[in-house]
């Protein structure tokens, strides 16, 4: 059976780079952006910052819903599927329960410490916005995942150069057990 993995963290942690990475380990992989499915939403978008509500809220599920649609295609296909996605452990462990019944999901946290994911968002250039804004959101995903029960979880720091990380995630993704979808 192929891989399924949901990469999630706090913006900055690196999620996008080390699932990309480690896909291009596989013979056949798939990336799927949560945001970049948002991304399409041309008119009437809702985003989280400067604040998250109801809608902004909405059209993640809806997106997630998407993504997940994709994923079970992709896998079926025989396809390594890595979902990239920002959210707070207990929405993640919602949508794996909703969204991936009968297929076995890794949850894997990239979680390096606060103050290397406040110096990786100063530094970013590929944002449309002032990466300042993100701020309160990353201190505030990154705590949601410290006081998260992460007992079904992966969880990685992701201070390694990122050949040496993806190396290391590829491996344990191929020699450990999946959480079961509920």
């Amino acid at each position: 059976m192929p891989t399924l993995a949901i990469f999630s963290g706090p913006p900055g942690a690196g999620k996008t780079t080390v699932s990309r990475a480690v896909a291009s380990r596989c013979e056949r992989a798939i990336v799927v952006p949560v945001d970049d499915l948002r991304e399409w939403v041309w008119a009437g978008r809702s985003d989280p910052v400067p604040e998250w509500t109801d809608e902004t809220a909405r059209q993640f599920r809806i997106a997630e819903s998407a993504a997940a649609d994709v994923a079970r295609r992709y896998v079926v296909g025989g396809f390594d599927v890595f979902l990239d996605h920002c959210r707070i452990p207990s929405e993640i462990d919602r949508w794996v329960t909703e969204s991936f019944a009968g297929l076995d999901v890794h949850r894997i946290a990239i979680l390096p410490p606060i103050e290397q994911l406040l110096e990786r968002n100063a530094a970013r250039q590929n944002k449309a916005f002032d990466p300042n804004v993100l701020i309160p959101v990353i201190r505030g995903v990154h705590a949601a995942y410290e006081s998260a029960d992460l007992t079904q979880w992966h969880v990685i720091a992701n201070t390694d150069g990122i050949e040496v990380f993806a190396q290391t995630l590829y491996d344990l993704l191929r020699s450990s057990q999946p959480t079961q979808g509920e």
